[in-house]
């Protein structure tokens, strides 16, 4: 019994030991480290957008990329009988992908307020010599609300969107996983929210969906009101995707950027331009405002406290154990 009892302690000393380790740990895909003296100010900003922080990340590989092309999509028959004369349904993925491009869509940020209008495309095949084909132009929008109208369409279109964003966060640090679970969860009480207030469907462009800021509460709002697309099958959509994407494993990273400083904390940036403070010596982490423009340490009695400044004129004290002293 004896024996047991001591396997079980160092057992449990073993997985507590492999716990704090993990925490201590954290770190992020892309790595630097500074040193600053007593009083010294690092201007954070201005290193954050140098040529060394951009080679770094330009050296990693298929970063937040999604190797999907809808094949699925474009090769459905639904789809495909769905798409006016002259269209094929490659050109309503290349429009997606192209708005992903304009729109800064991915890693950085995963809900746009609106995407691009179509007329400003470059590859979408609406021009030639003889002008606009002012027709397929109009046409596109049918077509896109056509999609929406099936049933079968819009699970295709469901299936190959997941598809993509699991791409991305399997090739992403794991907090685009966090930020997109967080916005799926916002999602499914915004869905609540209209059920349980059907009079909100009645307007065309309520204020508070421009005001919520997210092109896919607008998205869901339109898909019921303009589509008719029944709340239960949204709510299943968002719940799969909830399962999906919490099952994913993304690459072993807290976030993309990783600054230690004086091996005392550390400041990560990442995903929806995010930003954390993190202490080595507690594991405790902060998020912050935004990105600080800049940094000065200040050291008493043996130990540092950091003030960062930030583009709106807040200033903030922690000291190395992150306690926020204003």
């Amino acid at each position: 019994m004896k024996k047991l009892k001591v396997v079980l302690v160092l057992f449990s000393a073993a997985i507590l030991f492999q716990s704090n380790l993990n925490l201590v740990q954290k770190k992020g895909l892309v790595q630097f480290e500074l040193n600053l003296s007593d009083g010294e100010k690092f201007d954070l900003y201005s290193f954050i957008q140098s040529d060394e922080v951009g080679q770094k990340i330009g050296l990693l590989p298929n970063l937040f990329e999604s190797q999907n092309n809808f094949s699925s999509f474009k090769e459905s028959a639904i789809v495909r009988s769905l798409a006016p004369q002259g269209m094929q349904p490659g050109t309503l993925v290349e429009y997606i992908k192209w708005n992903s491009d304009v729109r800064y869509l991915g890693y950085f940020q995963s809900d746009p307020i609106l995407l691009a209008d179509p007329r400003y495309s470059d590859f979408i095949d609406f021009a030639d010599g003889n002008g606009i084909h002012w027709d397929l132009l109009e046409n596109f929008h049918g077509y896109y609300l056509s999609i929406f109208d099936s049933e079968t369409a819009r699970k295709i279109a469901f299936d190959g969107a997941l598809e993509f964003v699991l791409k991305m966060v399997e090739n992403s640090p794991s907090d685009l996983k966090r930020s997109i679970l967080a916005k799926i969860d916002g999602l499914i009480i915004f869905t609540n929210y209209l059920k349980n207030n059907p009079h909100l469907l009645q307007e065309e462009d309520p204020k508070f969906i421009q005001e919520s800021g997210s092109y896919f509460k607008g998205f869901i709002f339109r898909r019921i009101r303009t589509n008719h697309v029944p709340f239960s099958e949204v709510l299943t959509d968002l719940n799969i995707a909830k399962a999906k994407i919490q099952a994913a494993i993304p690459k072993d990273g807290f976030a993309l950027i990783d600054i230690s400083i004086n091996e005392d904390i550390k400041i990560f940036c990442g995903a929806e331009a995010k930003c954390y403070l993190y202490s080595n010596l507690n594991q405790k982490v902060e998020e912050l405002i935004s990105f600080p423009n800049f940094i000065t340490m200040y050291s008493e009695n043996g130990k540092n406290f950091y003030l960062l400044e930030f583009d709106n004129g807040t200033k903030n004290l922690f000291s190395q154990d992150l306690h926020k002293e204003y």
